[in-house]
This record gives structure tokens, C-alpha cells and sequence, in this order.
């Protein structure tokens, strides 16, 4: 493997698994005393992988860092023009947002023409956008992390989409971990 070839000097610290990242990571979340270990994680999921319950472990353990790219376009795609959330999507919003909340404010109800019968049509449509998602997920990874996230994001995507926003969460409420959230600030600037 690449560890053998190139960084052999660290391969007794390396460990290759092939499990789902919600699997992998709350095995790891038990796995080690988190008073005596620290650690960062980068989560780059393909789509809506990440599940909040697996977050908040990861911030229940007060010495794992986070750095997410939040797939925030992914979660917008959820919701049609026309308002009709995806059936095998929302599910996945839900699961990554740990809540179902925000299918209250994703859609509403807008006056339409009248009919035949002079009553007043209504339709549906999506009322927020990227950046809404955005904020949202920064507020529940933030929960999950005791209100240990940076403000600063970076939005990242390409074509001129934003389909990802990337943020840094901190479970370590000390002092001393004040460093990583600066650093972090330093790269999201």
C-alpha cells in the first residue's frame, strides 16, 4: 500500500477499513478513552452520508475536531421547485440534520389563480435556498458539538454551485484547544 511504500514509519498508526463511515466512526467514538486521546476527522461524504447521531457522538467525546464538508447543495436538491420533498431524499435530510423540523419551513403555500368555482387555488414551492441549508446544518453540527463551531465557513462547488460548505467543529472545551479553532479560522479565511 501507499502507507508501506511512502510513510512507513508511521504504518503501526495507520489503519485501513472498509465500513460505512457512521459504523466506522462510532466504533471509534467507543473505542478509545477520549481523556487521554485527541483527534481530527475529515468527513467528505459522498451525498447525505453522515447521520447527526454520528456527530454528536463524535462531539460527545470532548477531544475529537471535526473539519465537515457539509454537502448542503445535496440537501437543497431534496426539495423540487414545485415544493414536493424527494421520497428517498428527505429521509437522508432528516438522518443528517437529526431532525425533521426543517420540512416546516422548506415549502409553502402560495395563492394561486381562482377556479370555476371562484375558490382560490394554492401551489406550492420551495422556499429556501442553499444558503439556507447552510446555516441550518451549522446550527445542529453546532448542538452536536456544545456550540463549539466556527462561523466562518468555506463555500466550495463548482460551476459556480455551491454544493458543499466547509466547516470546523470542536469538542474539546478546553483552553487549550482554543489553537485548533484559530488555526482553523486561519485556513477558512
Amino acid at each position: 500500500s501507499a502507507v508501506q511504500q511512502q510513510f512507513s514509519h508511521l504504518e503501526d498508526r495507520v489503519e485501513i477499513t472498509r465500513l460505512d463511515a457512521n459504523m466506522m466512526l462510532r466504533q471509534l467514538c467507543s473505542k478509545y478513552n477520549w481523556k487521554e486521546t485527541r483527534a481530527v476527522v475529515f468527513l467528505d461524504p459522498f451525498g447525505l452520508q453522515i447521520d447527526y447521531d454520528t456527530l454528536r457522538m463524535l462531539g460527545d467525546t470532548g477531544a475529537v475536531d471535526v473539519w465537515y464538508l457539509v454537502p448542503v447543495f445535496a440537501m437543497y436538491r431534496q426539495i423540487s421547485g414545485d415544493g414536493q420533498i424527494n421520497e428517498d431524499g428527505g429521509p437522508r435530510v432528516d438522518a443528517a440534520l437529526g431532525t425533521k423540523a426543517w420540512r416546516d419551513v422548506v415549502v409553502v403555500e402560495e395563492e394561486g389563480q381562482t377556479d370555476l368555482f371562484n375558490q382560490r387555488q394554492f401551489r406550492s414551492k420551495r422556499a429556501v435556498d442553499i444558503a439556507w441549508f447552510e446555516k441550518v446544518a451549522k446550527e445542529r453540527i453546532g448542538a452536536a458539538f456544545g456550540g463549539q463551531i466556527l462561523n466562518e465557513t468555506l463555500p466550495l462547488g463548482r460551476n459556480g454551485i455551491q454544493e458543499f460548505s466547509l466547516m470546523f467543529a470542536c469538542a474539546n472545551p478546553s483552553e487549550k484547544a482554543k489553537l485548533a479553532a484559530k488555526l482553523a479560522k486561519a485556513v477558512l479565511a
